[in-house]
């Protein structure tokens, strides 16, 4: 679907907001030295002029967007399963994906879910770029505290026919497109 592809930790004005919700099993324990077999997990930072996205362990790798470059951006929910075919996690856990529309090509950002990402989704909009909440989140949950009680389970139960609908993994499991189950299954 889209030529790129970033899983990322949540920076905005170069304060991490995400520091917990990367896991562990990739970042090693220490956040400045990932795992060697993950050098695609990027920063994104949300800044004044554009976004940031920069890889974690090689910060020299990356390329910034800047806000005139940016027709708008999609913001939806993706169900995310960590693991390779037998042995995922059982478990999904539900992240937010901003589709990145520029005038020449479209960029996807995949970061943890966090009542944050409204604050993100707020600077973006004051430096002129349109942000289309498509699946409502922050009218849904307009506090931390209803966020963290009820996303969760909202997606779990609503995910799969909203997945059908805009075209979205079910589940997201992999780095590149089309790494989800659903393309898995029709390869074999």
């Amino acid at each position: 679907m889209l030529r790129q592809f970033y899983y990322s930790d949540l920076f905005i004005d170069g304060q991490e907001i995400t520091p917990y919700y990367i896991p562990q099993f990739i970042l090693s324990g220490e956040k400045h030295k990932p795992y060697l077999n993950y050098p695609f997990i990027y920063s994104c930072n949300v800044t004044d002029w554009g976004i940031e996205l920069h890889s974690l362990p090689y910060p020299k790798i990356g390329h910034d967007i800047a806000y005139k470059d940016i027709k708008y951006i999609d913001l939806y929910v993706v169900k995310r399963v960590w693991g390779i075919a037998w042995t995922m996690l059982i478990a999904p856990e539900f992240n937010l994906d901003l589709i990145v529309h520029t005038y020449d090509h479209d960029e996807e950002i995949e970061i943890p879910a966090c009542f944050e990402g409204k604050r993100m989704c707020e600077k973006i909009r004051e430096n002129g770029v349109p942000v289309y909440d498509r699946f409502h989140i922050y009218e849904q949950f307009p506090d931390a505290q209803s966020f963290r009680a009820g996303f969760a389970q909202h997606f779990l139960e609503r995910y799969p026919a909203l997945a059908e609908k805009y075209n979205l993994d079910d589940p997201r499991m992999g780095f590149k497109k089309p790494d989800s189950l659903k393309g898995l299954w029709k390869k074999s």
